[in-house]
């Protein structure tokens, strides 16, 4: 074999070899993920109840202003003002309590850590809102388990998913979709935003009650 043939081959052989590595896909960095939001269910029920309250209250004095001020013998001005100042007063409290419910609502409570025996990452903030959480899923399992700890309380959640994995311009992509995610400490509600058959866990938000 000459010399230049032998060169001519083992270029040809480079190139192959170039051109096998350019086409391996990489392995995305990115694990699949749940989002979560966490509401407190029982200062909502008590805000609600006291807001209740207050819209009662306000209907009784609403009444009974009406009713002294068809008095027509004695002048009820004084009473009527106080009532109205007392209802003004209950009004304000009102509104400072439906804004601490628009707060709960919205999510807006302290998560203080998140531990999970499989050892993954730990929950971060959504980069599309500061109150939902993103929790990362195992992409090695089928199921997540985790202990997360909100005021000062622990709770349990878990999530089963189906895995797959596609490869997407060169890169491999490891998708979860949900079968269940549910809690012994936590009122767990959920919709699939994809489609009514499949329910990719990066497309769906969790409401977690505690």
């Amino acid at each position: 074999m000459s010399l230049k043939f032998s060169a001519f081959l083992s270029l040809c052989v480079l190139i192959v070899a170039l051109s096998c590595e350019d086409t391996e896909p990489e392995i995305d960095n990115i694990d699949p993920f749940l989002n979560i939001v966490f509401i407190n269910g029982d200062s909502l029920d008590q805000l609600n109840a006291l807001i209740e309250e207050i819209d009662l209250t306000v209907k009784d004095i609403d009444d009974t202003i009406a009713i002294l001020a068809l008095d027509s013998v004695i002048d009820r001005t004084e009473t009527i003002d106080s009532l109205n100042e007392e209802k003004a007063a209950l009004n304000t409290t009102k509104s400072a309590f439906n804004l601490t419910v628009t707060d709960i609502e919205s999510g807006s409570v302290r998560v203080f850590g998140i531990s999970s025996p499989a050892g993954i990452n730990p929950i971060i903030p959504s980069p599309d809102s500061a109150e939902i959480f993103r929790i990362p899923l195992n992409p090695a399992e089928d199921i997540s388990e985790f202990e997360i700890s909100l005021e000062g309380q622990q709770y349990d959640l878990k999530a089963t998913y189906e895995r797959n994995t596609v490869v997407e311009q060169r890169t491999v992509i490891v998708e979860a979709f949900l079968t269940d995610v549910i809690s012994e400490s936590l009122e767990i509600t959920y919709i699939c935003q994809d489609s009514s058959t499949t329910c990719t866990s990066n497309e769906t938000t969790v409401t977690a009650r505690f």
